[in-house]
């Protein structure tokens, strides 16, 4: 690369003839395929085709090491893969700053253009297990004091997630169980008899823009309430 990179620093420092401009912020999207085209910079930097020679600064970080620039079509490219949960929620850099060093003569120009990275709904939310089996013991005198806890989906997007929960065939529990979904739990609205029927089957759905499911099984315990009768003395 050519020898502006090198002395850039030095020129920043110490040069009279340097200058520092900023442009003004532009967006991308997360996961833009390499060399896709980020922005021409003719129309930002003035008299570009016509300077010396152009190039970016070297990034401090290599985790920001994003871009690079075509000098043929004098435009900003994709460099390697960006990530918006990896920057932005691991990094906190949701807003990349790339400078670009413009050597004119005896001038050198350094152009600040701040990109910023817009999440895409790109991670499918999941639970992160198949299914959760609770168990309630039958004739529960106390049933109106419990409640049990469901699990939670996951979105590494970190978008809103909302939740229903249905029977097995696809009725709501109406009558059976009530659904607390700002807490994600499970509350019983009567006394469970093991011998009228011991298992239910529900499904949780966890909604965004994609939706996901998990399986709960809900187990009624016997208590022994039935004692044993003889038909003859």
């Amino acid at each position: 690369m050519f020898v502006i990179l090198c002395i850039i620093f030095f020129f920043v420092s110490f040069n009279d003839s340097q200058t520092i401009k900023h442009l003004n912020e532009i967006s991308i999207e997360e996961e833009l395929s390499i060399g896709s085209i980020v922005t021409s910079l003719i129309d930002k930097i003035p008299n570009l085709e016509q300077s010396n020679e152009y190039d970016l600064v070297t990034p401090l970080s290599i985790d920001l090491d994003l871009f690079s620039i075509n000098h043929s079509q004098h435009c900003l490219i994709i460099k390697n893969r960006i990530d918006y949960e990896n920057l932005c929620l691991k990094k906190n850099h949701c807003i990349i700053s790339v400078s670009i060093a413009v050597s004119n003569d005896d001038t050198i120009d350094v152009y600040i253009l701040p990109i910023r990275i817009l999440n895409t709904n790109d991670n499918l939310i999941k639970f992160l297990v198949n299914r959760t089996i609770i168990e309630i013991e039958e004739n529960d005198e106390y049933w109106f004091k419990k409640n049990y806890s469901l699990p939670h989906a996951y979105d590494d997007d970190q978008d809103l997630i909302t939740y229903s929960i249905y029977l097995q065939n696809w009725n709501k529990p109406h009558g059976l169980f009530e659904f607390d979904e700002k807490n994600l739990l499970l509350k019983p609205l009567k006394k469970f008899d093991r011998e009228e029927q011991n298992i239910y089957l529900l499904r949780l759905i966890g909604h965004n823009q994609n939706d996901a499911s998990t399986d709960i099984i809900i187990v009624i315990k016997d208590i022994n309430d039935n004692i044993p009768k003889c038909q003859q003395n």
